[in-house]
Formats: structure tokens, sequence, C-alpha cells
């Protein structure tokens, strides 16, 4: 199985030609309308979950792929130019084995890509999964060596729960990562927003989105506008019968 696209390349070419601030230069002059392309060499092994974000002159993606001779999932980054062709090796993102890594999101701001990931360590329980994070300069280097596990705190204690579900927003200098977190009010995970900087830093306390302890959150999702507010949604479910319906903030 391999990743394919045909809406990258136009995406691309859209956000140059509507004065994107990242853009020194018009970007994406050589997309084709409509064509469909290998974006990994299949040959690397099978690609899924898949997220883009621009950078510059090309498109950072981020997925997760099994690596030679392994059995988890890992985390890689890779640059295509918007007519597909590859721009450099894949970069693997993750620096710890053991784990599956799954559900990659990546951002970028004007000279940083931003990455996270869920981790699952195997050990079941309530404490197996975490949000991970990378950070690497614009053109690939990493600025982060290794990883790092997201490590929120709640009503200034540690949590030592879950952190599952990771998406994000770039919020100036920083990342805005959006989660759902195991906490000790609730037996269900709890959405939550935590900010990170360029170089992986925490930036103040995590924020829980709305503690509902006869509900159990998943799947958020995270904006901002052009004032800066940021905007989160999450889907909502209680027992018995778990109808989701959805909230936002």
């Amino acid at each position: 199985m391999g990743i394919k696209s045909a809406g990258l390349a136009l995406l691309c070419f859209a956000a140059a030609c509507s004065g994107d601030e990242r853009a020194a230069t018009p970007l994406c002059a050589d997309f084709v309308l409509g064509e469909t392309f290998d974006l990994v060499d299949s040959a690397e092994g099978t690609q899924v979950q898949l997220d883009a974000a621009l950078g510059r002159d090309r498109i950072w993606l981020a997925y997760s792929m099994v690596s030679a001779g392994g059995k988890d999932l890992d985390v890689f980054l890779s640059a295509v130019s918007c007519a597909g062709k590859p721009l450099g090796p894949p970069i693997k993102v993750n620096t710890v084995a053991g784990r599956n890594n799954v559900d990659p999101v990546v951002r970028t701001s004007a000279e940083t890509i931003f990455v996270a990931w869920s981790s699952d360590d195997h050990s079941g329980g309530k404490d197996n999964l975490d949000i991970v994070y990378r950070t690497f300069d614009i053109d690939g280097s990493p600025r982060m060596a290794a990883q790092r596990d997201l490590e929120t705190k709640h009503a200034g204690q540690a949590v030592t729960g879950n952190h599952w579900l990771p998406n994000a927003t770039v919020a100036g200098d920083t990342l805005a990562i959006v989660g759902v977190r195991g906490i000790p009010e609730a037996p269900s995970f709890q959405a939550f927003v935590q900010r990170i900087d360029t170089d992986g830093e925490l930036v103040g306390e995590a924020r829980a989105l709305k503690v509902e302890a006869d509900q159990s959150h998943a799947y958020p999702d995270i904006g901002r506008d052009a004032e800066g507010r940021l905007y989160a949604a999450w889907e909502r479910s209680a027992a018995p019968d778990y109808k989701a319906n959805l909230l936002a903030q």
C-alpha cells in the first residue's frame, strides 16, 4: 500500500496564490491539476495515516510506516515538490523503539516543522498511550534531538494517565496541541489543549476544555482565526449507548 494524492498539489498552489505569508516567492508553479502520483515510494513499505503541511517551496508529509525488519509503525517525515517529486529520503521522526506510532500530525510555521503523534508502549492499562512530539527546522534538520512525551498538568498536578489523539494548530511561535487524556475527576478521556514552543518546551499549563465525568471525549480538532483566537471541537459520548454529539469552545 502506498500513499497517493491528486489534491495536495492544488492545495499548495492555492495557498501561494492567496498570499501565504511564508512564501518569499510564488510556490508550486509545477503542479499538475488532476494528476495522481505516488507521494512516497511504495517500495519503502506500507504507508498509512497521512497528514500534510505547506512549507515554503515544498509539501511536508507525516505518515506511519513499518520500518524494515520491524513490526511496529514508525512516524516518518518526507518532503515532496508540488509535482510529486521526492526531495530527499524519508526522515524517521520517532527515536524510541518498541512502541507503535500512529495518527501523525504535521504543522509548519515560518521557521519550524512540528510533528505530533499517538504512541502505544504495549503495556496496556491506563498509562500505555502517549502523545509524542518533535520539532524540526523548516529545512527538515532536527531541532529536538529526540522525541518527547507530552506530560501535562491538571489543577497543578502531573497527569499520569493516558494522552491520546493529537491534533494541532500553529499559534504564533507556539504549537497548540489538542488531545484527550485520563484525569482523576473522570473515568473516561477528557479533551485538553497544551501549547509547546519551537524547542518543545511546555508553554503554561494544559487547559481542560470541559470536564464531564459522565462523558467520554474523542477526536478533537483545533483551529485559529486571523486575530489569534483558538477554537476547539471534539466528540462526546456517554454510556451505556455511547451515542455521540459534538461540542466546541
